[in-house]
């Protein structure tokens, strides 16, 4: 498949990004992602950290042509979740809203996406699919091969994003926080060729931002940015998954 744009938002520039990986170090969380030009006011109020992230950097890269949206993250809404599970814990579940209970889910922020999609080219985002926990990214970057693979759709967005938090940021390089990518991949076109396969990576985002969830989005943005070709890893429940960059000669 075609890596046809990509985007990244952390505290540090996408052109710092594959210097950090291969130092070991992180990007720092960005302080507050940026309204992208046409997101309802009210949206944007009612998004939390992790769906904001998710509009900055996906929503500019939407195509022309129809698309599947593929949203993933390792953690959710820590915030929120943590908010909900404890008034459950207090209060039973006779006391909880359905808003606060939808808050909660790593789902969230990837429908709050489609919506703006929606109003933003009515139509054009065909379905959004969700990838949560530890591998998300990688299993997102597979499931967008196969779809292109099978004519399922002529584009596929992948947008990933961790959300910052004071755990998180307490952890420093061991866990990503305040990070988001998203990646548009078309079956041809002019662009970097990125396969997905089992295998051994040569990058590894995971030394940088830890292995819960879109290590394998960020490190494959950081490649495109970079111009160079490199194979990067996440490893999931099943196993590691390698997505290999290549730019034609």
């Amino acid at each position: 498949m075609i890596l046809r744009g990509w985007s990244g938002l952390a505290g540090a520039p996408t052109s710092a990004w594959l210097a950090a990986i291969e130092a070991g170090e992180a990007l720092g969380p960005v302080v507050e992602p940026p309204r992208p030009e046409g997101v309802d006011g009210g949206l944007w109020r009612r998004a939390g950290a992790l769906a904001r992230l998710a509009l900055s950097v996906g929503l500019p890269l939407l195509p022309q042509e129809p698309t599947i949206l593929l949203w993933a993250c390792g953690l959710g809404e820590l915030d929120a979740t943590g908010r909900f599970l404890g008034r459950l814990a207090e209060e039973g579940p006779g006391q909880l809203s359905a808003a606060a209970f939808q808050a909660s889910l790593p789902s969230t922020a990837g429908a709050i996406l489609s919506i703006a999609a929606e109003q933003r080219a009515p139509g054009r985002c065909a379905s959004v699919e969700t990838f949560a926990g530890r591998g998300a990214g990688g299993a997102a970057l597979l499931r967008a091969e196969t779809l292109l693979a099978l004519g399922a759709c002529e584009a596929v967005l992948i947008v990933g994003a961790e959300a910052p938090h004071p755990v998180l940021q307490a952890a420093g390089a061991a866990l990503p926080g305040g990070v988001a990518a998203a990646l548009l991949f078309t079956r041809g076109g002019a662009g970097p060729r990125v396969t997905v396969e089992e295998g051994s990576p040569s990058l590894r985002p995971g030394a940088a931002f830890g292995e819960v969830g879109v290590g394998a989005l960020i490190g494959v943005v950081a490649l495109a940015e970079a111009g160079r070709g490199g194979a990067v890893a996440e490893v999931g429940i099943g196993g590691a998954l390698c997505a290999r960059v290549a730019f034609a000669p």
